[in-house]
């Protein structure tokens, strides 16, 4: 059996855990990811389908499977790669126990350091109505979400104490955005040799 036929079927059993009835009964390939960017990480494929859960309209989904623990997203309007990124986020942080924080508890630097670092990289663009919307801590360092207007287009802003990221994807809840990123971070880590 190949793996994709192997993940497939791993998908397969996982939905009808997870959604008894609402479980789709065939899935797409959409994209094979074999990187294992995180201990315990390896081959996995990502599949898309369409489900109605708890009597909602139809709606479309990912599904990720493989050495991995499988988990199902909603799409989001993202691409395969991107929700490979989500997952990857979302398994780091439940391995390193990430944790909500309080806007409040976040430095009161913090958008005085994010401009400066925003200049290196859009130089003489004008940041404006920049605001943290979602805050997390990982192993004692605070990371934000936060929405700026950068020239004339809004976007989300990863600041604190992790490498910056700028997200045009204004539509996607924060929490979102915030394991994108961690994804993206990953994988340009092992890119560079430095595996988690």
């Amino acid at each position: 059996m190949s793996d994709v036929s192997a993940h497939k079927q791993m998908a397969l059993d996982f939905l009808a855990g997870e959604l008894g009835r609402d479980a789709p009964r065939d899935l797409t390939a959409a994209a094979t990811f074999d990187e294992h960017p995180l201990e315990k990480e390896g081959c996995v494929t990502v599949f898309a389908f369409d489900a109605s859960i708890g009597g909602n309209p139809v709606e479309p989904f990912y599904v990720v499977a493989g050495e991995t623990s499988t988990n199902y997203y909603p799409q989001w309007g993202l691409d395969p790669e991107q929700i490979y990124d989500v997952h990857l986020g979302t398994r780091f942080m439940l391995v390193v126990e990430v944790q909500q924080l309080p806007l409040a508890e976040l430095p009161p630097t913090l958008e005085s350091d994010a401009r400066d670092r925003l200049a290196g990289v859009v130089p003489g663009a004008p940041v404006a109505e920049f605001r943290p919307v979602a805050a997390f801590v990982a192993e004692g360092h605070k990371h934000a979400v936060c929405r700026a207007r950068i020239a004339d287009e809004e976007v989300h802003v990863l600041a604190g104490d992790l490498p910056l990221g700028i997200y045009r994807l204004i539509n996607l809840p924060p929490h979102v955005v915030y394991r994108l990123h961690l994804g993206n971070i990953i994988r340009m880590e092992r890119d560079d040799g430095t595996e988690e």
